[in-house]
Formats: C-alpha cells, sequence, structure tokens
C-alpha cells in the first residue's frame, strides 16, 4: 500500500517541510536564515521612518513612540551621531540597500536549489522506473506514468517554490509582528486574534480547492492515458472511423479538467480579493477599541500600525500561496504514491552475474496471474548454441514461457538455470545485456535507420560495414541504399513511414546487429511477406550455431529446420523432437502442419 501522505489541513506542515528537506538537505537553512535578514532589514528599515519624521516635525516624542525599538536612537547615541535627518536617511537608504544585496542572493541561491531538486527528482524517478520488473510494469497505468515523469514532477518542484515563498512571507510577517508588539503589545495582540479567526474562512476555501486538485490529476492521467493510446492505433482509429468516438472520450475529459480549473481560479479569486479588505477590517476595528475604549494615545500605536500595514501585502500573500500550494500538493502525493509503487514493483538486486549462456534448463516451472493457469510443470532444456521453436495455439503459453527464458518473468514456481545458477537470483541486467528479442510488434523508434539499427553507436567505418552486413541478412539492403539520404533516412514516429514488413526486418536487425548469445524471436516472421519471410528463415538457418535461439512460430514454414520444436497446450509441454519426429508422433501437430500445406 501507498505509505501516508503529510497532512494537508497542518498549516506549514512539518510533514512538507522534511519532504523537501530531503530532496534539498541543509540547504534549505541556509535560503531560511537569508530570509530572515531579508526582513529584519526590511524591518529595522522601516523603523526608521518614525524618528526621521519626527526630527524633521520637531517632535521630541520619537522614544516613546518606538516603545523597546528605542534601542536605534541607543544606537545613534552610542555611535555619537546626532539623530538628524541626513543621518536617519543615510542609516535607512542603507539598511535598505543591505536588503536589496540579501535579496539578490537569496534569488540566485533558490535558483539553483530549484535545478538542483529539478533534476534530482526527475532522475531519481526515471531510475525507479528503470528498476520496476516487467510483472510490475504490467499493473501500471501508462497515462499516469507519463503523467507523472513529465507533469507532475515538474509541479512537485512548482509547489517547492510556492511553499519556501510562503516562508519568506511568514518571515517578514514573524519580523514585522515582533515589531509591533515591541512597540505596543496590546495592539498587536488584539490585531492577531482578530486574523487568527478570519483563518476560518480561508481554511474551508483551502479543503475544497485540495479536493478540486486531487480530480484535476486524476483527469489528466486520464488525459494522457487516451492520448496515448490514440497515438498508438492512430491508423486503426483512422481507417475504421473510430478516431470520432474516442476523440470524444479526450474531449470530455479535456473539459472536465478545464472546469475544474475554473473551479480553482474561482477560488484563488476568492481567496486574494477578499484577504486584504478582511485584515483591514480587522485593523480598523482594532484601532477604534484601542483608541475609543482604551484611550490609548494614537502616537503610540502608529509604529505598530506601520509595521501591521506593511505586513498587509505579507498576510495576502500567504493565503494565496498557500491556496496556490494546496493545489499544487495533489501533486507531491501523485509523485510519492507513484514512486513507492516503482518500490514495491522493482526488481530484486543480485550481485552474482551470469558470465556465459550455456545450457539453459528450465525446472518445474509454474507461472498463474490470479486463477489463470499460463504455464504449468515446465521442464525442458535448451543446449547452448541450439535452435529450439515454441509452438502451440494463442494462449497456450508460448510468449510468456519465452519472457520467463529472457529474464522478463519471474516464475512464480520453478527456476531457469545456466551455469548453474538461477537467473533470477542473479543480475538481471547484466543477463539480458547478453539476449537479442524480437517481439511480434515492431520496436520502431523515431529516428534514422542506423541509429534504430545500431541503438546510436558513433558511426565510424566498423560500425558502417557491420550495419549493411546486417541489412543485407535481412534483405533491406536494396531498399536503403535507393534511399536519397540512405542510412540516416528518419522511419517517423513507430516506423510510420515504412510498411509493417519493413519494420520488423529492422527489429532483426537491430538484434542481429548486437553481439548476443540467446535471441528470441516471437512471431519475428508474422508481418512480413512470403518472399521476405523465405529470406529471414534462410538467415535464420545461416544464424543456427552462432548462438542459442529460440523461436516461437504460427507460420510452420520458419522452423522447419530448428533442432528442437516443443508443442505446448493449455500452458503444458504435449510433445518435443524435430520437426519430422514431431509431425510423425504428435497428431495435434501433424493437423496443424496440415492445415497451413506444409
Amino acid at each position: 500500500m501507498p505509505k501516508k501522505q503529510p497532512n494537508i489541513n497542518k498549516k506549514f506542515s512539518l510533514s512538507y517541510f522534511s519532504y523537501f528537506y530531503k530532496i534539498i538537505g541543509k540547504h534549505i537553512f541556509i535560503y531560511l536564515f537569508l530570509n530572515l535578514i531579508i526582513g529584519f532589514l526590511d524591518g529595522f528599515g522601516l523603523t526608521m521612518f518614525v524618528p526621521i519624521l519626527q526630527v524633521a516635525s520637531g517632535d521630541g516624542a520619537a522614544r516613546e513612540s518606538l516603545g523597546k525599538l528605542a534601542f536605534i536612537l541607543d544606537f545613534f547615541d552610542w555611535a555619537g551621531l546626532p539623530l538628524t535627518l541626513l543621518n536617519g536617511l543615510i542609516i535607512m537608504v542603507l539598511l535598505f540597500l543591505l536588503k536589496g544585496i540579501a535579496t539578490y542572493i537569496r534569488s540566485i541561491y533558490f535558483t539553483r536549489l530549484r535545478q538542483k531538486a529539478a533534476l534530482k527528482m526527475q532522475t531519481t524517478m526515471v531510475r525507479k522506473f528503470e528498476a520496476v520488473s516487467y510483472e510490475g510494469y504490467t499493473k501500471l497505468e501508462a497515462g499516469r506514468i507519463q503523467s507523472v515523469l513529465i507533469g507532475q514532477s515538474g509541479e512537485v518542484i512548482n509547489s517547492m517554490t510556492t511553499y519556501f515563498n510562503l516562508f519568506q512571507d511568514v518571515v517578514m510577517v514573524v519580523a514585522y509582528m515582533a515589531m509591533a508588539f515591541s512597540v505596543n503589545w496590546k495592539f498587536a495582540i488584539m490585531v492577531f486574534v482578530g486574523a487568527y479567526l478570519s483563518n476560518f474562512f480561508f481554511n474551508y476555501l483551502n479543503k475544497i480547492t485540495k479536493e478540486y486538485s486531487r480530480k484535476i490529476v486524476r483527469v489528466g492521467f486520464n488525459i494522457n492515458g487516451d492520448l496515448i493510446q490514440s497515438i498508438q492505433n492512430f491508423k486503426y482509429l483512422k481507417a475504421t472511423n473510430y478516431f470520432k468516438i474516442f476523440a470524444e472520450r479526450l474531449v470530455r475529459n479535456i473539459v472536465l479538467n478545464q472546469h475544474y480549473n475554473f473551479k480553482m481560479a474561482r477560488l484563488n479569486a476568492i481567496v486574494t480579493s477578499a484577504k486584504e479588505p478582511i485584515v483591514i477590517m480587522v485593523i480598523a476595528i482594532v484601532t477604534a477599541i484601542q483608541v475609543l475604549l482604551f484611550h490609548d494615545s494614537f502616537t503610540s500605536m502608529f509604529v505598530a500600525l506601520l509595521m501591521f500595514y506593511r505586513s498587509l501585502n505579507s498576510l495576502v500573500r500567504i493565503q494565496t500561496a498557500w491556496n496556490q500550494f494546496i493545489a499544487q500538493s495533489a501533486s507531491i502525493d501523485a509523485v510519492e504514491e507513484m514512486s513507492e509503487e516503482f518500490f514495491l514493483k522493482k526488481e530484486p538486486i543480485f550481485s552474482e552475474k551470469i558470465n556465459n549462456i550455456i545450457d539453459i534448463e528450465i525446472k518445474n516451472l509454474h507461472i498463474q496471474f490470479g486463477d489463470k493457469v499460463v504455464l504449468n510443470n515446465i521442464n525442458i532444456i535448451i543446449p547452448k548454441k541450439s535452435s529450439v521453436a515454441l509452438v502451440g495455439d494463442s494462449g497456450a503459453g508460448k510468449t510468456t514461457l519465452a519472457n520467463v527464458i529472457c529474464g522478463l518473468q519471474i516464475p512464480h514456481v520453478g527456476e531457469v538455470i545456466t551455469e548453474g545458477k538461477n537467473i533470477y537470483r542473479t543480475n538481471l541486467s547484466a543477463f539480458r545485456s547478453k539476449i537479442g528479442y524480437v517481439t511480434q510488434d515492431s520496436v520502431i523508434f523515431n529516428d534514422s535507420i542506423f541509429n534504430n539499427v545500431t541503438f546510436w553507436a558513433e558511426k565510424t567505418p566498423d560500425t558502417l560495414q557491420k550495419f549493411w552486413n546486417v541489412m543485407a541478412m535481412v534483405s533491406m539492403k536494396d531498399f536503403v541504399e535507393q534511399l536519397t539520404v540512405r542510412e540516416d533516412a528518419t522511419l517517423g514516429h513507430n516506423g510510420v513511414l515504412v510498411s509493417g514488413g519493413q519494420k520488423q526486418r529492422i527489429s532483426i536487425a537491430r538484434e542481429l546487429y548486437k553481439d548476443v548469445e540467446l535471441l528470441i524471436m516471437d512471431e519475428a516472421t508474422s508481418a512480413l511477406d512470403s518472399e521476405t519471410e523465405s529470406h529471414i528463415k534462410e538467415s535464420i538457418d545461416l544464424l543456427k550455431g552462432k548462438f542459442t535461439m529460440v523461436i516461437i512460430a504460427h507460420r510452420l514454414s520458419t522452423i522447419k529446420n530448428v533442432d528442437t520444436v516443443y508443442l505446448l497446450e493449455s500452458g503444458e509441454v504435449t510433445g518435443s523432437g524435430s520437426f519430422k519426429d514431431l509431425q510423425t508422433n504428435s497428431p495435434r501437430f501433424k493437423k496443424m502442419v496440415e492445415l497451413q500445406e506444409l
């Protein structure tokens, strides 16, 4: 289960502070210290207005109006400086100049922190995604993964910015409040109580904002998921006119997303527009009570009033920023939940490695998904550099068995052994680096033919020669040589610019280019015409003995010359032997051959 998320209802929750501390570390305290310096420089700079004005007007009550902040006047006496208009103005300018320098340092410092945090978060999420097991991946939503890795991770960094802007304003308010208390504590307490009572209204708005932010994240997942599917299945959707129906799904979610965003914007507008009138009303009421009821002099409240008025913008920004942070905090929840799922679905990590893939022994293999038994008590041996074929009806378990052999599907029961080691107790990344895998669905990247085949190898005379050799093996050399830019021709998204057969041959060429010890071909010739299939069959025959091959095929002509054929039915091996032996001894296999008129 995903771990419990921070409680959003606790203002400036330490859970969130701790969360961001894990991202940027001790730098957070340097940032807060800079804010503290800026807050007090600003406060002291403003305080200088009072003695300056009183000196300018000839009023000698400066010490009384400053309250406990009268130490500022003592500073002038200690420094031997007479409190003149010119001296006061110079000190005030210096204070604000220092504040400006500190503000610049803080801004640059936080920009660097933000960049480091974004880099750390996004690279960490990519690495966690990389570590997810294949079985774990099949249980995740593609749209959700894309949304979190691209959109929500960036939004978390935005929320961090908002969160620390909150601290920036909190420090400013604390500085002003501390000075206001020093001048007139009764007035300060009454204003503070009034502001606290008004906050219940804004807490209610924050709760509603949180609900809408979660809805926006969920709808965003749906939009990303539908968009991915519409891109992947564009040809089919367009050809069948189903795109109109699918587009309606997208439009409905987009409209709903805009509706929720409008609700959020309206809540933010209420917070922004209501805060200032409420705070001014509180200050006005408290001022009237102090003067009319307690008969305090307005002069004694002047500095405190100045501080509260100065803090007004910070108070408004705090509530607005907090409301904005609540909206963004749903992204923190989404990223943390996804991160936890990545962790729970990661592959086990072992240090021991497979040095060479020799004989592969599959012992007592059992795979079951829910109540569905996919493979049951599979026991086979694949000798080194031999070629074996897996045949059977759809759903017989052929692809799942291939997935187990190449280190994708962890057995629920049983072992896969080579070099005397269970491959699932070794470093699977090292094992899979020795494997080539051609899937039924061609894997094509939106890049050049050369990069697709060589997987972005540096173009040198040797790599070019190797490239042309494998292109000849899959009957693609003539085609590529006729192109204007030859091997640099791009293939488009998912190979949209070439035919299905050409895509499959490029996929096969990529695995032939790779120096593998085990080649798995899952319906590798399914998209090929008879002539090209014949060329691929010849290539397969030529590759016999160079490395171990496991071939899954419905078109039995492809596997006539393999060393061993295994017939699977309902997840069990019901026959094995050479093509001819199995044709003689297995009525089921004989019927399959006859149906294909071989």
